[in-house]
Parts: C-alpha cells; sequence; structure tokens
C-alpha cells in the first residue's frame, strides 16, 4: 500500500520508485509521438492548400505570405486544442482499461478457475468531466443483490463523491460514478417545472441527473420521513406540476395546517376531515369505474385518448386518517377506497400521493400496509429508521443508509420512473416554500 501521509527516505524506496517512473517517462514519450503524428495527419486536408498558397506568396509578393500564414492559424489552433483534448480522453480510457483488472482483484471480484483468473468483463466506458460512467458484465456469482454495493466499493476506491447502478441488458451492470457530491440545498428551478406533462420534477439524483416522478410508469407515489425532513417540498412540488398541467387535484390535509393556503386560488380542494375525506373518496371511485366502464365497452387499453384530466389525490399525514378510535367505520372506508385507487386508478388517470411519517402498519393500521405495497414508487426523505428503511426498500448497504444524515431534503428513491429501476437512488430534493409559491406566478 503506499503511503499517502509522508515520504520515507532510503535506496529500497526509490528502488521500488524508479521502475514506475521510468514506465510513466516511456509511456509518456510514446503518447507523444503517437498525438504528433495523429495530429500531423489530422491537418493532412489542411496542409495541401496551405502549401499551394505559400508556394504562391513566395512568387507574387512577400507580403501574401505574411497574409496566407496569418489565415490558417485559427483554423490550426482549432484543429489542435480539439485533438489534444481527444488525446486526453483516449489516455484516460486506457488508463482505466489498464487498471481494471487491478481495480477488479483489490474489489474482491477476481475468481480463479483452474490457473486463469477472471474479472468482471468492462464492455463499455464513458468518461466525461463530471462523471464516468461504466458498463461490466458481472461473472457468474455476482448476483443482483450485490451490484449495488458492488458500486459503491468502486466509488470509494476510485475515489468519487457517489456511485448510482442499473440494470441495463440481462446480466449487464451498469455503474455511474460522479466526483460533485449532493447539493446541501437546491433551489427549484421553476424552468423545470411542467415541462412533460407525466413526469414530475423532484430534484437531482447523485448521478447529476433529474429526479423526476413518471406518473405512467409509476402512477402512485408513497413518502416517508420525519418531521421537518422535506415531505412538504415533495408534495408541493407534486401539487405545482399538477396545477401548471391542469389536473384535476384534491389535499388532504387532517392536521389542518396553513401549508397548503397557497393552493386556495389555484384551483385545488382541500378537506380537513374525515366525513369530507370519506365523501371525496367514494366520488373518486365512482369516476374510476365510470373510466373503466368506458373502456371496457370501447375496448381501449389505455384512458390517453379519450381527452380525460388526471386526477391527482394527496393525503398528508396519512395516519391520522387510517388510526384512531373513533369513527371505524370512516377509517376503514376511507382505508378501502385508497386501497382500491392504488391497485386500479392507473388505468384511468387517478394518482395518489400518500405521505406519513413512519411505512409501517404500526403507524398506518391493519390497511396500511396493503396501502404501502400497491405503490411502487417511494421516496425516503431526512430521516427514517431502520424498520421504516426495511419496509420500504428492505436491506440496503450501510453507505446507502447514511445519505439519510438528516440533511433537510437528502433523500433515497426508488422506482419514480424508467431510469430508476432498480436499486435505490440517492438525491436532493428541490425546495420551495409556501411564501415562494404565494408570491410567485407559477
Amino acid at each position: 500500500m503506499t503511503n499517502m501521509t509522508g515520504f520515507d527516505p532510503g535506496n529500497q524506496q526509490s528502488q521500488n520508485q524508479r521502475p514506475d517512473f521510468v514506465e510513466q517517462a516511456a509511456e509518456m514519450l510514446v503518447r507523444t509521438i503517437v498525438w504528433v503524428g495523429q495530429t500531423f495527419w489530422d491537418f493532412r486536408n489542411l496542409a495541401t492548400p496551405v502549401a499551394v498558397l505559400l508556394a504562391a506568396a513566395i512568387v507574387i509578393h512577400p507580403a501574401v505570405l505574411v497574409m496566407v500564414t496569418i489565415v490558417p492559424l485559427p483554423r490550426l489552433r482549432q484543429a489542435a486544442i480539439a485533438e489534444w483534448r481527444a488525446s486526453v480522453e483516449r489516455y484516460r480510457h486506457s488508463v482505466w482499461r489498464r487498471r481494471w483488472p487491478t481495480y477488479a482483484t483489490q474489489l474482491g471480484w477476481a475468481r480463479t478457475y483452474g490457473r486463469t483468473q477472471h474479472t468482471p468483463k468492462l464492455r463499455t466506458l464513458t468518461i466525461e468531466p463530471s462523471r464516468t460512467v461504466l458498463e461490466l458484465q458481472p461473472l457468474a456469482d455476482h448476483r443482483i443483490t450485490q451490484w449495488a454495493e458492488m458500486a459503491d466499493s468502486l466509488r470509494r476506491l476510485t475515489n468519487h463523491a457517489a456511485a448510482t447502478w442499473k440494470e441495463t441488458t440481462p446480466g449487464h451492470l451498469q455503474i455511474t460514478l460522479t466526483k460533485t457530491p449532493l447539493p446541501t440545498i437546491l433551489k427549484l428551478n421553476h424552468r423545470k417545472v411542467a415541462v412533460v406533462e407525466n413526469e414530475i420534477y423532484l430534484g437531482v439524483c447523485a448521478d447529476g441527473t433529474d429526479l423526476t416522478w413518471n406518473v405512467d410508469h409509476a402512477p402512485h407515489l408513497f413518502i416517508a420521513g420525519a418531521t421537518g425532513g422535506g415531505k412538504g417540498s415533495v408534495i408541493r412540488l407534486c401539487l405545482l406540476h399538477a396545477v401548471q398541467s391542469g389536473w384535476e387535484t384534491v389535499v388532504v390535509n387532517p392536521k389542518r395546517s396553513g401549508e397548503y393556503h397557497w393552493t386556495k386560488n389555484r384551483g385545488v380542494t382541500t378537506h380537513t376531515n374525515l366525513h369530507e375525506t370519506e365523501q371525496m373518496l367514494q366520488a373518486t371511485l365512482k369516476e374510476l369505474y365510470r373510466r373503466q366502464e368506458i373502456l371496457d365497452e370501447q375496448g381501449e387499453e389505455t384512458w390517453h385518448h379519450q381527452g380525460w384530466k388526471r386526477q391527482l389525490v394527496v393525503i398528508d399525514e396519512t395516519p391520522t386518517l387510517l388510526m384512531g378510535k373513533t369513527d371505524k367505520d370512516l377509517r376503514e372506508n376511507i382505508a378501502v377506497a385508497l386501497n382500491t385507487i392504488a391497485a386500479m386508478g392507473r388505468s384511468a388517470g387517478i394518482h395518489l400521493v400518500v405521505a406519513a411519517q413512519r411505512p409501517d402498519t404500526q403507524a398506518l393500521g391493519p390497511y396500511g400496509g396493503q396501502l404501502r405495497n400497491n405503490i411502487t414508487a417511494r421516496i425516503a426523505i431526512g430521516t427514517l429508521d431502520q424498520q421504516g428503511r426495511q419496509m420500504l426498500y428492505g436491506t440496503l448497504d450501510p453507505d446507502v443508509i447514511r445519505i439519510l444524515d438528516s440533511t433537510p431534503g437528502r433523500a433515497l428513491a426508488t422506482q419514480t420512473n424508467s431510469r430508476v429501476t432498480s436499486g435505490v437512488m440517492a438525491s436532493q430534493i428541490a425546495y420551495i416554500t409556501q411564501q415562494e409559491l404565494k408570491e410567485s406566478q407559477l
């Protein structure tokens, strides 16, 4: 292991370092020669007219010689810069591919069969200024349940800030390594609101891409996390998108807080008690059945060609509705209605956003577990205890768990869109307050 904290003089270390220095110097010399040759080869189309102009300038007038020498310089400079960048990229690719067997061995991914050592095959490699994307073909004993841990181990070894993974084609693992850490506070970029009708912008992922909730891919969203972690921001982003897109939107706010006052003049209906909520959900079920009956009569598989508006039902502090010693019949009716919408709403363009501090049956009640299981798109935000994480995601790698470090807006998301179809995506939720929404023209 290389000593990174200091330098120990001695002949032994000098002898150990000398071959590395000689090898690096030789490699750089070879690469310089190759680059010079490639540069001259790339400039061959430009060299011929320049030579003709120079010959003509000598015959015609010396002033022409100066002109024909100066004119091509910008093109030569641009071509040289482009070739230099290309050569740097080729060099980085060669370094990665040369070091790959060493990386795989250090990470414990190598396997020896007979006298031959095998490592996961590096199929493709893309190196960008802010991230590195590589596609692997893991060995047979590298199961998909280990891929999240493999991605994070590679991140630590290569000293990157974040790592995400997904399965591209069956048996192929794509790992994205990013250098830029997640921001502590992510201000909402208003230009990203309601850009695509069926995709709700929520924030940024650890790989630098936008975190979105695609309601056609995952029709319902479950949000879990302690108070102050950022659940309100997720709900506000969903409501803002729905308002901008012209959806029929309803909010159930049993805690009777004023945080939805900004929706008052934007066509959003708000309910605060059990009776109103139960009536609203029954009306939503009636509309769901009506749409399904029309689709069945017409033999249509999707509602998108019917001209119907999407409907969004937001349930804040869900345990307050489902748990309680009073009005048990009402609470049961609400729970049954929510489960029916969660199971069948996709076919009719009706979507749920369900928020709770804890996602377990102790908080959600006997019907809450079924409700949670019917919702595949899930976000844990702020902080969440071990039992809550297991209820949402199952077993997580310790490095993934540490992402929920109480930073407001820091979240783990899964199944929110077609790009994040497996694993858990570290992300930062965009932040916007009720006051900002009141004052904005959004």
